[in-house]
């Protein structure tokens, strides 16, 4: 495959290949995870990945374009069988739609009007079903901040936001903010969502509702929704005040209007975004918004400038050690002379996500030991119930050996650029 050799073709190149293979990775676990059905948040993630691979096929030529038009294909291809699957009705009338703007485009440019536009633009969108505004609210989550491992000055920081809730009186005096925006940034599997979710299940104990949404659920499929989607979501957060509204992958929804690669219809959709946003600042109510992405670097400026940001790092081993200690002591025990802290030393560098698929492994593990060592199910329940059964630095080593992490090093130094260049910057 022929690419140029100069650095800087490279330079542009490695970052958004990086950036479209994880996007298509979170593709697949996303229909993983809806039992290997296609899913809006699929659809959305292969969108992502579709706008990178066309940017990539510009900055290509020869092979090299010739390779990136090739998957940009089949990412097309790949999301048109998902819409069809959504919504077979919506697709045949944007198929319908196509074709007829391509004739009003024919005439058009046969008599010179303009009848085709406006026949575009006054077919737009079927609105914002109350279906997917009842699934914007959440269910009060399961774990608070006592279940989160680490991160002791973003719990110290929210903890204080949660206790001060009904303070009323106090912040009126203080003329204090009644609107709080906390945009969290960090690497994928650093726990940004989990620590959402844990503050919400703080501030819900004092009648908070709880609205959370990602960027694939407001990049619909149907054609013109995205920015009522937005203006509603903003709407119905002042409407349930007082309300925690989350943003998840808001990267999806704000993307940069500063960068030559963002397409106009993002760059409107931001626009439409920041309108939302703003409509907050002049709301009496109580609302407290956070956004949250791995890619803080696609966010527009604009929110960046609005929003407290607050950089959540991959767990230090003291969270690692935490995090063994709340998933492990009430199901099992250690050997003597094997700690927790000996485990999170040999996890360095490990993810909260990379922690999850290593508790499978290690429970695979414990498994087939307790099948094999024990004559039937009681008897193995009650071993390791009554502490007959200990967990052993072998059979941790074992599950060691069989995981192997996700490689984060580029995206450490993409995200240690970005926070060096924010830093100058302010």
């Amino acid at each position: 495959m022929a690419y140029f050799n100069d650095n800087s073709y490279r330079e542009q190149i490695s970052p958004k290949e990086t950036l479209c293979r994880s996007y298509m990775e979170q593709a697949r676990e996303a229909r993983e995870q809806n039992n290997d059905l296609p899913s809006k948040e699929e659809f959305y993630y292969l969108t992502e990945a579709a706008k990178l691979r066309a940017e990539l096929a510009k900055l290509s030529v020869g092979e090299a374009r010739a390779y990136q038009m090739k998957k940009l294909a089949e990412l097309k291809a790949r999301r048109e069988e998902i819409a069809k699957y959504l919504d077979p009705e919506g697709y045949a009338r944007v198929v319908e739609k196509n074709k007829q703007a391509a004739e009003d485009k024919k005439n058009a440019e046969h008599s010179g009007s303009g009848a085709g536009t406006h026949n575009i633009s006054k077919k737009n969108g079927d609105g914002v079903s109350e279906e997917d505004v009842k699934s914007w609210f959440a269910e009060k989550p399961k774990h608070g901040f006592a279940d989160v491992a680490g991160m002791k000055g973003l719990v110290q920081r929210l903890s204080n936001c949660a206790l001060g809730a009904q303070w009323n009186k106090v912040k009126f005096y203080l003329k204090m903010p009644t609107v709080h925006t906390y945009f969290f940034y960090g690497l994928p599997g650093c726990g940004k969502t989990f620590i959402a979710n844990a503050f919400a299940h703080e501030l819900m104990n004092e009648n908070y509702t709880y609205m959370t949404l990602t960027g694939g659920k407001i990049m619909s499929s149907k054609v013109g929704i995205a920015e009522k989607t937005i203006e509603r979501v903003f709407e119905e957060a002042k409407k349930h005040a007082p309300c925690i509204l989350f943003i998840d992958e808001i990267d999806g929804v704000c993307a940069d209007r500063n960068d030559d690669n963002t397409p106009q219809y993002a760059r409107s959709l931001t626009t439409s975004f920041l309108t939302g946003y703003n409509s907050l600042k002049d709301f009496d109510g109580k609302v407290i918004f956070i956004a949250a992405t791995n890619y803080p670097e696609l966010v527009d400026s604009a929110m960046l400038d609005r929003a407290e940001l607050i950089y959540v790092e991959i767990p230090d081993q003291e969270a690692r050690c935490h995090s063994f200690q709340l998933k492990y002591s009430e199901i099992f025990q250690l050997e003597e002379g094997f700690s927790y802290m000996e485990m999170a030393e040999r996890t360095d560098g490990y993810n909260y996500r990379d922690l999850d698929r290593l508790e499978e492994h290690l429970k695979d593990k414990i498994f087939t030991y307790l099948r094999e060592n024990y004559t039937d199910e009681e008897s193995a329940l009650n071993a390791i119930q009554n502490g007959e059964f200990t967990l052993t630095r072998e059979v941790f080593e074992e599950a060691i050996a069989a995981y192997e992490p996700t490689p984060k090093d580029k995206e450490k130094e993409a995200m240690q650029k970005w926070r060096e260049r924010v830093s100058r910057n302010r």
